[in-house]
């Protein structure tokens, strides 16, 4: 069963449709029996049949799309996967037909999406993937209208805005995030894009707010500095009001679009925008980014001046070699003075075993003791030098 499976991509491309409904029938054998453990290479299969036969998908979408939304992919990235695989050739399709009744089955599959952005990251991954195939797809060359159909995913996304639900509002304005950072200037042609995200600025919902800033950032960060000149004081005006809170990290999001503006557009066009409440703030943004400039610079000049001295040293190294002169140093070498130490600590050392093992020394200092400590001066002979064998 698993083999089968595995060979129905080999041949589907050349498959007529009597084949193509036998090879249809018995994937959604597998996919119905919830007992077999192949529902990934089963959705594996389904995907290539939509991805190279687009009217027989469109033919029996609704039977695809009962398949599709029946599976449970919570527990298997792989099933998720291939899921969201197949989504993406009938999305493709649905949008390039642009036929009403295919329409709301469209909706489903970004409902889905939309919700995938916003789950775990395995699953917000794979969506962020397939939002990224399906516009590359429509932006194809092959594509009669490709400007008009990606324009037409935009326009389905931005749907999702009016959603009485903030999740998936912000899961829309994430989906658009990264459409925006794939192709940044067609997001100027899709009418009301921009002022729809921007005014999401004012929403009360945590995580909307959070969303829209995100979208601002990409926008800035993609946008050349000459397209944001029309854009930068409804920007502005949006993003301030958010300096004032500094939970959420609201405020280090603002700060963090402030630079990118000030660094593209210039202090001064921003400051000319900037309501009089703010001006102290923004200020403040621009001598910090200064600062932090000239820090760089400093680092970067003090690292060049090491390395010149570093270079200046070696060349002394390698000149010293060259003539066979050493190189001077005015210390001893580092061990020097520890290994001098050991040495006489050894040499006590032994002076110490050597008395308590030595019996003879030991009664010469007694007697030695006995007779006054220092013995008989007129008696003693004089010390002579150690010698070897004595």
């Amino acid at each position: 069963m698993s083999l089968l499976l595995e060979l129905i991509s080999t041949f589907v491309e050349v498959a007529d449709e009597d084949l193509l409904d036998k090879l249809f029938r018995f994937i959604k054998s597998c996919l119905l029996d919830s007992s077999m453990s192949c529902h990934s290479k089963a959705l594996f299969a389904l995907s290539t049949i939509v991805k190279e036969h687009s009217e027989y998908s469109l033919a029996h979408l609704d039977e695809m799309m009962l398949l599709l939304h029946g599976m449970k992919s919570a527990l298997d990235n792989t099933v998720l996967e291939n899921q969201l695989l197949c989504y993406q050739h009938l999305l493709v399709h649905m949008i390039k037909v642009n036929e009403e009744n295919t329409s709301k089955r469209a909706f489903l599959i970004l409902n889905e999406l939309i919700v995938a952005l916003k789950s775990k990251k395995e699953s917000r991954k794979l969506a962020y993937d397939v939002l990224l195939a399906t516009s590359t797809n429509l932006r194809s060359p092959e594509s009669n209208n490709a400007d008009s159909d990606l324009q037409r995913l935009f326009t389905m996304v931005m749907g999702y805005l009016s959603s009485p639900s903030p999740h998936i509002v912000s899961g829309a304005i994430a989906a658009l995030s990264l459409l925006i950072y794939s192709d940044a200037n067609f997001c100027m042609e899709v009418p009301n894009l921009i002022e729809s995200v921007l005014v999401l600025l004012q929403h009360k919902a945590i995580e909307v707010t959070k969303a829209a800033l995100g979208f601002v950032k990409v926008l800035v960060t993609s946008l050349q500095p000459q397209k944001l000149l029309n854009l930068q004081a409804d920007i502005i005006s949006g993003i301030l009001p958010w300096s004032l809170v500094t939970k959420h990290h609201f405020k280090g999001k603002v700060v963090l679009i402030l630079e990118i503006l000030i660094r593209k557009c210039g202090f001064d066009a921003i400051d000319l925008i900037t309501p009089d409440k703010f001006k102290g703030f923004v200020r403040s943004v621009e001598e910090g980014r200064k600062g932090n400039r000239n820090q760089t610079d400093g680092a970067h000049l003090e690292s060049k001046e090491q390395g010149r001295r570093d270079g200046k040293r070696r060349k002394l190294v390698d000149s010293n070699a060259e003539t066979g002169q050493g190189t001077p140093s005015r210390r001893a070498p580092p061990n020097s003075w520890s290994a001098g130490k050991k040495q006489g600590k050894d040499f006590h050392l032994k002076r110490r075993t050597g008395r308590g093992n030595n019996p003879h020394a030991a009664k010469r200092r007694h007697l030695s003791r006995g007779s006054g400590g220092k013995g008989d001066r007129t008696t003693s002979k004089p010390k002579s030098k150690w010698q070897p064998g004595k």
